[in-house]
């Protein structure tokens, strides 16, 4: 047991140094190809912008990280992209897309489609979900939620990107013995993929709000700053692989904490009778949306 102990220590501190070395996550080169064109027009909508933006998990966070960098002297943290590109302002955003598209050892590579056929799919599914649960309990910020929503397994997209090998062991790991992704991920990395993302976003100077209800997303009740948010990803998140929505099969074993029950001020037992139920025609919905924007695009 100590030997293990020890061994987990080590993969840990190892990890944490390697994490401090990734300056950006890749870019889905469809994605920025996509934006580069759209800010091509003098007139570009905003709006538009920021849901091109929001595609991608590497220009989402390089525009959030611009945005909430000390160099800009905002009292207060920037949550989301519509106010990102606003503080930053069009040429500054330009900036950002256009050293994205050309930095070609951060375009992906993503030759299975697994980013987005399985990792995008399940990160706007639960993202969506949330903001609508947000709306529901009536949650001042539900813009802040969904952003989390997006960014809640981001350290799942790290581990696979940057940590090929360790991917592949915590996969074995899961299949052959057991072991759940979360413990195989401690074990092989001595971190887990929700502690690889807080460490990330708090490196991008993304608000502690945010990097908090990432870290705890499977485990709200622990949470500090983002214990709401963190609550309502959560939720959202079981009920999208309650329903098999997606193909995340790395939360096939989720545990409802049923902490939320009194963080969220719900009734008992309505967060799995009434709340999964009043979303699967949503999830759905989503889901032949994006499925009739894939066959278009095809």
């Amino acid at each position: 047991m100590k030997v293990v102990f020890k061994n987990i220590v080590s993969a840990r501190e190892k990890t944490i140094a390697d994490l401090k070395q990734i300056s950006y996550l890749p870019v889905d080169p469809d994605a920025v190809n996509e934006t580069v064109f759209l800010l091509k027009d003098p007139n570009v909508n905003f709006a538009m912008l920021s849901k091109k933006i929001l595609r991608d998990h590497g220009l989402l966070t390089r525009v959030l990280s611009s945005a909430n960098s000390p160099g800009t002297g905002l009292p207060q943290k920037i949550y989301t992209i519509d106010r990102a590109i606003i503080i930053l302002g069009l040429e500054k955003i330009k900036t950002i897309i256009t050293e994205a598209a050309e930095d070609r050892s951060f375009i992906m590579n993503d030759s299975d489609d697994w980013y987005r056929n399985t990792f995008w799919r399940h990160s706007i599914l639960v993202a969506n979900a949330a903001k609508s649960i947000s709306e529901d309990l009536r949650y001042k910020k539900p813009g802040h939620v969904f952003i989390t929503g997006l960014m809640h397994d981001i350290g799942i997209f790290i581990i696979r990107n940057f940590f090929p090998d360790e991917y592949s062991k915590i996969e074995d790991l899961a299949e052959e013995d057991g072991f759940s992704h979360i413990k195989a991920e401690e074990v092989i990395l001595g971190l887990s993929h929700s502690e690889i993302g807080k460490i990330l976003l708090e490196q991008w100077n993304l608000p502690d709000q945010i990097s908090d209800a990432v870290e705890n997303h499977h485990f709200p009740s622990n949470a500090e700053e983002g214990i709401i948010i963190s609550s309502i990803v959560h939720l959202a998140d079981f009920m999208v692989s309650r329903y098999g929505m997606s193909n995340n099969h790395w939360d096939r074993n989720l545990v409802l904490d049923e902490g939320i029950t009194a963080i969220l001020k719900l009734n008992n037992g309505e967060y799995e009778e009434r709340i999964p139920f009043a979303y699967q025609d949503m999830l759905t919905e989503i889901l032949s949306e994006k499925r009739k924007k894939e066959e278009n695009y095809s």
